[in-house]
């Protein structure tokens, strides 16, 4: 195995203080690096020392008690150097020690791509060296050539490594050896907040979808989609979509992604956990939450690599950037037709208390739920909800039988007396429907009104709005018609100006599923939006949270309740 050198930096950090006084003591420090010795000169213009070294000069920092020098290398490369010792008037201030400690056990070496390790290694570093300096005019005009030199390489090299991965093609090699090529999909027309967030990343905004050659997979040809961020500081991993007009077709690791024009490797997974196990960790642990009945493991497996939240916010992110050019709309209809697999499954609820008091649903395996709690009215308990299950029973399906209702004129009533509630904070939308909800349930009872809540569950949003939500909930009442029809009405002014029945309330909510709205008991799966589908529940009035601890009092609700409404009207847009 290979020895592992560890380097520790023993640092004066007090030396380097960036008082005058200590400016005048180190004026001149001689700096050793390698087994060369360079004596440098303090430039309080720049805040560096500067190491003449004939036709090659070298700069020292110290900034933060960090240690820094570049230089260039027989190629003339600017490059960081690493520092061994530094002395002043013969006094030490600064000595590297290094240790090398066995260790048969290391891990093997693990290879990058050459633009990383180029950018991470020394064009950054160097750039980092750099940076402020560009503006300072306070220098003797030998050292001002000097400083502006390596300014002026850094820039160049920085312009000629941002056409590496801006490139408009790249060349791929597959897992199994094949090799294609792929062409950058066309942007779309940006915003001055794009341009604005563009300029204040130093990164240029570009289509990261490529429409890639066809691919052969056991003999069967796809059409193929790169999903590459290119950009060597990022932590997106690159992905291969093969697509047919029936979905998604087989999984396909890329191995290497390497630039037509320099012949430079942007990508190599060669030893990635990725290429070598077949799988992450996020997307096995999503396939075991994926019922069998769905399909077979390879399907299960596809949907959860299809489920991962970063492809997702990958897939909204260059919605937003690229123009929806065929293998766009490709890779996402193919989506959306191997989840809907998922959206349409036959799932059971689990209900489980936790040891701390926590009342949770949850959509499961129907195969499995018998192994998991005991069957009631529909759904499965853990053995500490069925211990609990007289506390919990009517909030799983609330009474059905309404003895006492109002009509539409009181349901109006009730409607702008709580749009006038000026604790409640109405405006600020974010969050808080919990304790508005309770509040609202509260005083209508004490009006003599019955009331009861509804919840809805996933990943919901309102069109036209900046509203997004996981879950939401408002009190219910009980509307009689004139022909004695009772209706479900619901009273929330956060999304109306006037009571609404239920299927309006669900309707207003946008979803990011495959599936609408399912009625289930409460509390709701939490894992709903995973199963690709919203969830309506209904409840008591007294559940405050949907994830509820079942020894919550009344008391602790409403102090909760008050102390959010008032943190929210202090964050009320104005």
């Amino acid at each position: 195995m290979k020895i592992i050198s560890l380097l520790l930096f023993v640092l004066s950090f007090q030396l380097f203080a960036e008082s005058s006084s200590v400016q005048d003591v180190y004026k001149n420090i001689s700096v050793k690096i390698n087994s060369s010795t360079y004596n440098c000169e303090y430039h309080s213009s720049s805040s560096i020392y500067i190491c003449p070294n004939n036709n090659k000069p070298i700069l020292v920092k110290f900034s933060a008690g960090v240690i820094t020098a570049i230089g260039r290398d027989k190629n003339s490369k600017t490059q960081i150097l690493s520092v061994n010792e530094v002395e002043s008037r013969g006094k030490t201030l600064f000595k590297k020690t290094v240790w090398f400690p066995e260790n048969e056990d290391a891990s093997p070496e693990v290879k990058f791509a050459d633009v990383i390790s180029e950018a991470k290694g020394r064009i950054e570093p160097v750039k980092g060296f750099l940076k402020n300096l560009k503006s300072l005019f306070m220098f003797p005009s030998a050292n001002k050539n000097i400083i502006n030199s390596f300014i002026e390489d850094s820039e160049k090299e920085q312009g000629a490594f941002s056409k590496i991965y801006t490139e408009e093609n790249y060349s791929i090699e597959l897992e199994d050896g094949q090799k294609i090529n792929c062409k950058r999909g066309a942007p779309r027309t940006f915003t001055s907040q794009q341009k604005k967030q563009a300029e204040e990343t130093g990164y240029p905004l570009q289509c990261g979808i490529f429409k890639c050659d066809s691919v052969t997979v056991d003999g069967k040809s796809y059409d193929a989609t790169l999903m590459y961020e290119s950009n060597p500081y990022t932590a997106i991993p690159d992905s291969m979509h093969l697509t047919d007009k029936d979905g998604i077709g087989p999984i396909v690791r890329v191995k290497k992604i390497n630039s037509n024009q320099s012949s430079t490797t942007l990508v190599d997974n060669t030893n990635s956990i990725l290429l070598n196990n077949q799988s992450t960790n996020i997307t096995s642990y999503l396939a075991k939450a994926i019922p069998e009945s769905v399909g077979s493991e390879q399907d299960r497996r596809k949907i959860a690599a299809y489920k991962d939240p970063t492809l997702n916010m990958m897939l909204q992110y260059y919605s937003g950037i690229c123009t929806e050019d065929k293998p766009l709309q490709n890779l996402k209809e193919a989506r959306k037709k191997l989840v809907e697999k998922l959206a349409q499954a036959e799932l059971a609820e689990f209900i489980q208390i936790l040891g701390d008091g926590s009342l949770i649903g949850s959509f499961i395996d129907p195969n499995l739920a018998p192994d998991v709690g005991c069957y009631y009215q529909g759904v499965y308990l853990n053995a500490e909800a069925e211990k609990n299950l007289s506390r919990i029973k009517k909030n799983i399906h609330p009474d059905q039988h309404v003895d006492q209702t109002i009509s539409m004129a009181k349901a109006e009533e009730l409607f702008k007396k709580a749009a006038n509630m000026k604790d409640i904070a109405w405006k600020y939308t974010a969050d808080g429907c919990y304790a508005r909800a309770h509040l609202m349930a509260r005083r209508f009872e004490a009006d003599g009104v019955r009331v009861d809540k509804v919840w809805i569950k996933g990943d919901l949003y309102v069109p036209d709005s900046k509203i997004s939500w996981n879950f939401h909930v408002a009190p219910i009442v009980y509307v009689e018609d004139e022909k004695g029809t009772v209706k479900k009405i619901v009273i929330d002014p956060s999304l109306f100006n006037r009571p609404v029945t239920v299927e309006e309330w669900d309707a207003k909510m946008a979803k990011k599923t495959a599936r609408g709205s399912v009625v289930t008991s409460f509390p709701f799966p939490e894992n709903s939006a995973f199963m690709e589908r919203s969830t309506l529940s209904f409840s008591s009035s007294d559940p405050y949270l949907p994830r509820e601890n079942i020894n919550l009092t009344e008391e602790d609700k409403m102090l909760r309740a008050n102390q959010i409404m008032k943190l929210y009207k202090m964050q009320e847009p104005r």
